[in-house]
């Protein structure tokens, strides 16, 4: 069952103690952000959308990059370290050789993309002009990685690469598939992840 990141924004936030409308305000500028960009969404855009005034909208946060803020921490902090570990324990197959094990966590992580790509264009957007958000991302990734490194070592014993080539190849090209989603391209209709985890594999396991 794929992840659906606004979902489980939103009972966060619900079960948060705010305001009610502090929460649409939130919900708005989540819509808005995610289709227009943060620098395309202007402050009466949200207004609108969420029933607020410009003023309340400033009273609960006191600019528009807190209210990105707000929606980009639980994601980093919370929700996106949940997902990576209930990946890592419950879905990375365990009894599979190398070539089936990476088309899996392939495709199980570009339908995990695909299906929150709204809500990822906006962390996107902030990852590739903030440093400090990126090396937030990369510390949260740290412990992940690590889990993994143990799987894949059984996998490549015979080769001439390590695990961490490996990685490098699978998160490198998976970085450019979630670029590829949320910035680059229209993917509602064309992105055939089938296609694309094929691919992906083909090119890592003829390396290995």
């Amino acid at each position: 069952m794929t992840d659906k990141i606004i979902d489980d924004f939103n009972d966060l936030i619900a079960s948060m103690e705010m305001p009610a409308g502090k929460r649409k305000v939130i919900g708005a500028a989540v819509s808005l952000f995610s289709e227009q960009g943060f620098n395309g969404t202007s402050t009466a855009q949200i207004s609108e959308l969420s029933g607020m005034s410009e003023a309340t909208i400033f009273k609960y946060f006191k600019t528009k990059r807190g209210l990105l803020e707000t929606i980009i921490n639980p994601l980093i902090d919370n929700l996106l370290p949940n997902y990576g570990q209930e990946f890592v324990q419950n879905r990375v197959p365990k009894d599979q050789g190398l070539e089936q094990t990476i088309h899996l966590i392939v495709i199980d992580r570009l339908t995990f993309i695909y299906d929150n790509r709204l809500i990822l264009q906006i962390l996107m957007s902030e990852v590739l002009v903030n440093n400090e958000l990126l090396d937030r991302l990369k510390q949260k990734a740290t412990p992940l990685i690590i889990q993994l490194s143990s799987t894949f070592e059984t996998l490549i014993t015979n080769s001439k690469f390590s695990v961490i080539d490996l990685f490098r190849l699978l998160v490198g090209q998976m970085f450019f598939e979630l670029l590829r989603i949320t910035k680059f391209e229209d993917t509602n209709n064309d992105y055939d992840i089938q296609l694309i985890a094929d691919k992906i594999t083909k090119s890592i396991v003829a390396t290995f």
